[in-house]
């Protein structure tokens, strides 16, 4: 069950590094935060979306995901984007293996760059992790609980694990093509790869959805994927400007996980 749980949070995480731009950025670490006021968005995200995905492992409903565009914020100011991911295990779940999960990033209001992301974890599995971006120098810096990791070298337009979703969303998809885009979690910066599959139409609670079918390459992600053979991953995502995440269903070694679209406000 342990394992399994963790296998969510993987797909989770796999998710949020689907894609993202490249694009060389300014600096900024942890500081104050200060809201901004009303702000021109040309991009395909709307300020106040709200998007909230059932997780189920097999038939057992396992939890709840629930993906945020809050409204802008200043970040050393420097007037940024605030994403937030919210992720809880159902109550039958938590009788095995609690996870409450909260992890917020901050990029540029293009969403060309991450500027700030942090994970805090208050389940079984207690994290607090922070990521600071310093674009002067293009190094990213990691801690947990406070206590720092030696800092590392970044590539222009590298984006954390949850920012990358937003940042594809501002892609031109096409059916065969392959999105390639630098990603960190703070320990490595490597570049990703996505290969986009195909167009389908999925139905989902009585409402289909014209699709294109992502597979991102799972070669660099550790875990449950390592340890599975020839494990998948699959990310259905809106054929329209808003690209929105609908459908995923990831196949490891502990079973078939999937998450499914059933709310969504805009």
């Amino acid at each position: 069950m342990k394992k399994a749980m963790l296998s969510i949070k993987s797909l989770i995480v796999m998710i949020m590094a689907s894609g993202c731009i490249f694009f060389s950025g300014t600096s900024a670490n942890v500081g104050a935060f200060t809201n901004s006021g009303a702000l021109k968005n040309s991009l395909p995200i709307s300020i106040g979306e709200k998007l909230i995905f059932q997780l189920r492992w097999g038939v057992i409903e396992a939890g709840e995901a629930v993906l945020e565009s809050l409204p802008f914020q200043y970040l050393n100011g420097i007037q940024s984007h605030h994403f937030v991911l919210k992720l809880k295990t159902s109550s039958t779940v938590d009788i095995f293996y609690k996870i409450r999960e909260r992890i917020e990033s901050y990029t540029d209001v293009d969403i060309s760059r991450s500027l700030f992301y942090r994970k805090k974890a208050t389940g079984k599995d207690k994290k607090d992790i922070v990521i600071n971006f310093d674009w002067e120098k293009q190094k990213a810096s990691y801690s947990n609980f406070g206590n720092p990791r030696d800092s590392i070298d970044i590539q222009s337009g590298s984006f954390d694990p949850l920012s990358a979703l937003f940042g594809i969303r501002n892609k031109e998809f096409a059916v065969a093509s392959e999105i390639t885009f630098p990603i960190t979690d703070g320990k490595r910066c490597f570049i990703g790869k996505a290969h986009i599959v195909k167009k389908e139409l999925i139905e989902l609670n009585g409402t289909t959805y014209d699709t294109y079918l992502i597979e991102p390459e799972l070669e660099h992600f550790d875990g449950v994927f390592k340890k599975s053979k020839d494990p998948e991953l699959k990310i259905w995502m809106t054929a329209d400007e808003r690209k929105l995440p609908v459908r995923i269903e990831c196949k490891v070694i502990v079973g078939s996980i999937t998450g499914e679209l059933v709310s969504s406000e805009m």
